[in-house]
């Protein structure tokens, strides 16, 4: 097939196939893809010290592609209806409505501002459901093992008409390890971290499933640990308290912070698409695949 990229911002086109569904198949089917993760392996951090990262890993439980509410989707896709707004507007008469803040949008502001919170993940009055899972269960490990598959899809790997407005990544722990030096440091010394977790990190979507397509879809995504992530961390305290391994867990001080680094992670989210169902009535009349692309930090 031929490829071309587009973001997932932009519209897909449609009609340019005719394709018959038969019974118990979606709109679209989900095809095997995979999760990558980066990280830098030389950091200076905030207060001086210079790390080599020897190990850089997540534990993944699964990912999750969600659907905005009928409502904002509907207004984020520009079929906003005034005599049934989205949450937090109400009363629309003569081009805007009342707003929970007490302001008096018009329809296109609102069309706006709703296609943005969409497109963050959800946040403020947009309710998210969760249309599919993707169970992943395993480690990630930036630097020995950068690539996880996505290849179960639950409960099924079609998927029915409406939008996919937002990915999440569900992530059970983190662990890095390496050396540090410089700052207060009086020579290199190993150091560890380990944390468990229960955090989501989320990249926006706008992309329609429908009759015209996409037909079938590959997810990858991949995420990248910011460098200022042990941002904080004082190594030499560490040191003073007289370890031959300096351990951060989820006591020390600057975890916190390393928590809310992670959550900020660069998370770049590409759908690979085929405008093509799986039954057509001309094989050789389907546009190429393509692959959609969104990228976001957490929300």
């Amino acid at each position: 097939m031929n490829r071309a990229r587009l973001t997932v911002a932009a519209l897909l086109s449609s009609g340019l196939f005719a394709c018959t569904l038969e019974p118990g198949q979606g709109f679209a089917s989900m095809e095997a893809g995979e999760l990558i993760l980066s990280a830098p392996e030389h950091v200076t951090t905030d207060l001086g010290y210079e790390l080599e990262l020897e190990r850089a890993a997540l534990a993944l439980e699964e990912l999750q592609l969600q659907r905005a509410s009928d409502r904002v989707a509907a207004a984020a896709d520009g079929r906003f209806d005034p005599a049934n707004p989205p949450p937090g507007y109400s009363d629309c008469h003569g081009g805007h409505c009342h707003a929970e803040d007490g302001s008096l949008p018009s329809y296109a502001e609102i069309q706006q501002a709703t296609a943005a919170t969409a497109a963050t993940a959800g946040g403020g009055n947009a309710t998210m459901t969760t249309v599919l899972t993707m169970p992943v269960d395993a480690e990630v490990e930036a630097f020995a093992n950068p690539e996880v598959p996505i290849a179960t899809f639950e409960p099924s790997a079609e998927l029915g008409e409406g939008s996919l407005d937002r990915l999440e990544v569900h992530v059970e722990g983190l662990s890095l390890a390496g050396r540090v030096d410089g700052a207060a440091l009086d020579g290199p010394r190993q150091w560890t971290l380990e944390l468990e977790l229960h955090e989501v990190l989320a990249a926006g979507l706008s992309l329609q499933l429908g009759r015209d397509g996409p037909g079938h879809l590959s997810p990858r995504v991949e995420l990248h640990l910011r460098a200022t992530m042990l941002d904080g961390v004082d190594f030499a305290a560490l040191a003073d308290a007289g370890e031959d391994a300096l351990v951060i867990d989820a006591t020390h001080p600057a975890t916190p912070s390393i928590l809310e680094a992670l959550l900020k992670s660069e998370l770049h989210v590409e759908m690979e698409h085929s405008a093509e169902h799986m039954h057509e009535e001309d094989d050789n009349a389907h546009p190429g695949q393509q692959p959609d692309t969104a990228g976001a930090g957490a929300p």
